[in-house]
C-alpha cells in the first residue's frame, strides 16, 4: 500500500489486516482512511474498533502456547 501526503509525495506503508479484508471504496484508500476497509467477512475472532483505529484478533490458548497466529 502507498499513502499519499498533503503535497502529493508517496510514501510506501504497510497495514496489517486480516485475511478477507475488503476495500469498500478504493478512492477513500488514496486519502488515507482506514473506514474504506470492510471486515465483514473477516474470521468472527477479527475485530476492528473504529473509534481508536485498533485490530484485535483473538488467539487460541495453542496460538499462544506456540507464539504462533494460524
Amino acid at each position: 500500500m502507498e499513502l499519499d501526503d498533503l503535497y502529493g509525495q508517496t510514501h510506501p506503508s504497510k497495514v496489517i489486516v486480516p485475511d478477507k479484508t475488503k476495500a469498500k471504496n478504493e478512492l477513500l484508500i488514496n486519502n488515507n482512511d482506514l473506514k474504506c476497509l470492510n471486515f465483514s467477512k473477516c474470521h468472527e475472532n477479527d475485530v476492528f474498533d473504529r473509534d481508536i483505529k485498533h485490530l484485535y484478533s483473538k488467539i487460541s490458548s495453542t496460538e499462544r502456547q506456540n507464539l504462533q497466529k494460524e
